[in-house]
Order: structure tokens, then C-alpha cells, then sequence
């Protein structure tokens, strides 16, 4: 909500003329999507007007580019991305509130619970990159644009653990849900020896995993002062030495990191999906063949077709969003020139992905409410309360205030 207002006080301010027809002095430096590794590492070598690369100027030259189709950019990142992450952020925490319950966290419901901490945390990093970046150029904030290159660096690193986090507890939980309905004894078997203990663990392992793998993205970027520049030029984020190594471009950027962040958890994904819904429809068979009219029986069949209903949802909204990110990082190794000759389509592909990310994250409780019927039993005892506290606090409010009050099954009470 705060983000929606800045946006509108900021397009009825005076300060938004035409000045994004000027040039102003320096490097610009863009946004870190997804699949922006790879861009990042072309910084040094290649002059790109991409908005998702940074260029690096000749020494002693002090001009500012502002990134290209600024005017939608704004439009979109900034109003529309604000919205999604508003409504995002209000949702999330609601989840939060609804599933840290004891009769929630004590079940596979506790992998949802670390996904909502991580979508937060995915969508506050978002909000401070991307927004924030459209805005210093839009309304040439100088202090906004020097404090950003401050923190981007370590938001950057934190909003790249998060994602490889979120999509890795997604591929878990879905695991789990699949050996829940699967015919392979061994995985069974494995399946019923499961306890909350192990799943905290499986937790941990996937944020320290998560970490260790994207940790090193941390020193991938320094600030460099240009003494004899001011304003804008004054201050630039340049490539570290490591980063400019070629074998880490290659090697970490290139291959491992779109291999481990991208490709093999959707293809995982793709798979687990399958499968589940594969097994489930023999779950179903012999759930009709078994049939006895045991009311515990059909109890544990609801549970069971609600969780698979709603694993399903999520990996489908995951694999729908994330379809863009796929197709541009595989353009990137096939034919990059082609992205490099056809900037605006490039620049707003890379745009579109890190959205997506983003609403990706925002749709967990529109899903969660569709599909689990415990989640929705849980949000609505949730909000039926907040609404008795409500009244409750609205009637109390009265009798102060009021000298005839019918609070006593309808007896006037005259307050002294």
C-alpha cells in the first residue's frame, strides 16, 4: 500500500516533465532478474544500451545514459509491479499469520510455511531493486540513486538465495506429495518413516544449500568513485576482479547457475507433476474399490485430494510463470545476437520475468484458498474473529461514549 501511494504522489508531483528526453551524465546500472547472470558477466567487454546490463563508459568520460523506454518502464515496474506487490506482501503475511498455527506447522504444511518467509523476502528485495531503480532515474533523486548502489549489492545476493530457495522447496514438498501416492514400496516406505523433526531439516538443508550455492554473488560487484565526475557520475557499480575472471563467467555464471537455478528444477518440476497426477488416479481406483463408508476413511481421502490439489496448483502457477524465463535464457546461449539487435524486446522480456517472479510469489493464498480445504477453514476462523474483535472493540467504543446504551439484552443503561 505504501509503494501504490509513492507511485501516485510521484506522477502528480511537478517534478515529472519531459526530462527523460535529456541525457544525464554516467553509467547506469539495471535490473538483476533471474536470468540476468549471464548479462551481468557481459558488462566489461560488451557496450549494450539494454537496460538489464550495465555499460561501462571510457575512462574520464562522465555521461549518464537513462535507461531506454523509461516513461512505460515506469508504468509497468513501478505502478503495476507496486500493486502485485502490495496485494503480494498482504497475502503472504495473512498465510504466515494462518499457517505458523499448531495444528498447521505439525503437518507437510510446514514447507509452506518457509515458502511464504521466502516470498516475502523475495518480494521486499524486489520492491527495493526494481522500483526504486525506474524512480531515481524518473525523477533524478541523486540521494536515491547513491543510497541504492549502497544496498543493491547485498539485496542482489539475498534476493538470488531466496529464489533458488522457493523453487527448491517447491520441488521437496512436491517429492513428498509424490511418495505419498506412488506404488514403489521402497519410496512408500520412505514416505511413512517421515517425521516434522526430518522436515525441519530438509528445511535448513535447502537454505543452507540455497546459500552456499548464491553466497558468492556478494562479491561479484564494487563500488568505484570517479573523482573527477559529479552528480550521477560521481559514484558507479563496476564488475570485481572475480567476476571478470573468464573461467567463473563461464563455468558458474553460464552453466552451473542456469543449469541448478533454472533448467533442473523445471524439469523436475514438469516430472514430479506428472507423476502425481499419474499415481493419483490409481489412488482414486482403489479408494472406490475400498469403499466402506468409514467416515475416517473418507476424512483421510479429503486431506490427501486437497494436498495433491494444491501441490499441483502451485507447480503449475511455477512452471506458467517461470515458461519466459526458460525461453530467454535458452535464446541467450542459442542466439544472443539477435537479443542484442532487438533491445526493446529484450529489455522488456527481462522485465516481464522478473514480474512474474513476483507474482509468482503473490499468488500463494488465492491457491492455498482454492485447493486446501484446512488452509480455508483456517483463514476464514482467522478473519471471523479479527471481525468479532472488531465489533467487539466498535461496541465498547459506544458504551463510552454514549449515554443510553442497549447493551445488557436490550436494557438501556444509563452510564454516570
Amino acid at each position: 500500500l505504501l509503494g501504490v501511494t509513492l507511485c501516485f504522489c510521484l506522477i502528480s508531483s511537478k517534478s515529472f516533465v519531459h526530462f527523460i528526453l535529456y541525457t544525464l551524465p554516467s553509467t547506469y546500472v539495471a535490473n538483476f532478474s533471474t536470468t540476468n547472470d549471464e548479462r551481468i558477466a557481459d558488462m566489461p567487454t560488451i557496450e549494450q544500451t539494454n537496460s538489464s546490463t550495465v555499460t561501462l563508459s571510457q575512462a574520464g568520460a562522465c555521461n549518464y545514459e537513462m535507461m531506454e523506454f523509461l516513461e512505460v518502464k515506469f508504468w509497468l515496474i513501478v505502478v503495476a509491479g507496486s500493486v502485485v506487490y502490495s496485494f503480494g506482501m498482504i497475502t503472504n503475511l495473512m498465510l504466515l499469520v494462518v499457517l505458523l498455527k499448531r495444528s498447521l506447522r505439525s503437518t507437510y504444511l510446514i514447507y509452506l510455511s518457509a515458502l511464504c518467509v521466502s516470498d516475502i523476502g523475495i518480494l521486499v528485495t524486489y520492491f527495493m531493486v526494481f522500483p526504486v531503480q525506474i524512480l531515481y532515474d524518473y525523477c533524478e533523486m541523486e540521494w536515491l540513486y547513491f543510497l541504492w548502489l549502497r544496498y543493491v549489492p547485498y539485496l542482489y545476493t539475498i534476493s538470488r538465495i531466496l529464489t533458488v530457495a522457493s523453487t527448491y522447496l517447491v520441488v521437496v514438498c512436491s517429492a513428498e506429495r509424490y511418495m505419498e501416492v506412488t506404488s514403489i514400496k521402497p519410496l512408500k516406505m520412505f514416505y511413512e518413516e517421515i517425521t516434522q523433526k526430518k522436515r525441519c531439516w530438509v528445511i535448513a538443508g535447502v537454505f543452507v544449500f540455497s546459500t552456499s550455492f548464491r553466497i558468492i554473488s556478494l562479491w561479484d560487484l564494487q563500488l568505484v568513485y570517479n573523482q573527477e565526475c559529479i552528480g550521477f557520475a560521481a559514484v558507479e557499480l563496476q564488475l570485481t576482479e572475480m567476476a571478470r575472471n573468464p573461467l567463473y563467467q563461464k563455468v558458474y555464471q553460464l552453466w552451473l547457475v542456469h543449469i541448478v537455478q533454472v533448467f533442473f528444477p523445471f524439469l523436475a518440476l514438469v516430472l514430479i507433476n506428472h507423476l502425481i497426477i499419474t499415481n493419483w488416479r490409481g489412488v482414486v481406483k482403489k479408494a472406490i474399490e475400498m469403499e466402506n463408508n468409514d467416515s475416517n476413511n473418507s476424512n483421510i481421502r479429503h486431506s490427501s485430494r486437497s494436498a495433491w490439489k494444491m501441490m499441483v496448483a502451485i507447480v503449475t502457477s511455477y512452471l506458467v510463470t517461470n515458461v519466459l524465463n526458460v525461453i530467454i535464457t535458452l535464446w541467450e546461449h542459442v542466439n544472443k545476437e539477435f537479443l542484442n539487435n532487438h533491445p526493446a524486446f529484450y529489455t522488456f522480456a527481462t522485465d516481464t520475468v522478473s514480474l512474474l517472479t513476483v507474482l509468482n510469489a503473490s499468488l500463494r493464498l488465492p491457491i492455498y484458498y482454492a485447493s486446501n480445504w484446512r488452509i480455508r477453514q483456517a483463514l476464514q476462523t482467522c478473519c471471523k474473529r479479527n471481525t468479532c474483535i472488531t465489533c467487539q472493540q466498535r461496541h465498547r467504543y459506544v458504551a463510552d461514549f454514549f449515554p443510553l446504551v442497549p447493551s445488557n439484552n436490550g436494557t438501556a443503561i444509563m452510564n454516570a
